[in-house]
């Protein structure tokens, strides 16, 4: 299986880029800094698509760019 590519995904806000793993098992998201310095973080919700205990929430800084690994659902 080839990796795959959802993204980028480009606004007046923010960019993000999610890419699966060949294997299907992790998912790498990327999220450059938020253009509004107003903005405090960014909350990612996890519940239904990554492996995760119900209600999971990741917060990420929105003044920063973040990489983080996210494991998926078989």
């Amino acid at each position: 299986m080839r990796q795959r590519v959802l993204t980028p995904f480009f606004t007046p806000f923010f960019t993000l880029e999610l890419k699966i793993a060949a294997d299907g098992k992790t998912a790498h998201l990327r999220v450059e800094p938020l253009a509004d310095p107003s903005c405090k973080k960014i909350v990612v919700h996890l519940t239904g698509w990554a492996l995760v205990t119900r209600g999971a929430v990741k917060e990420l800084s929105s003044g920063k760019r973040n990489e983080v690994d996210i494991p998926l659902l078989p």
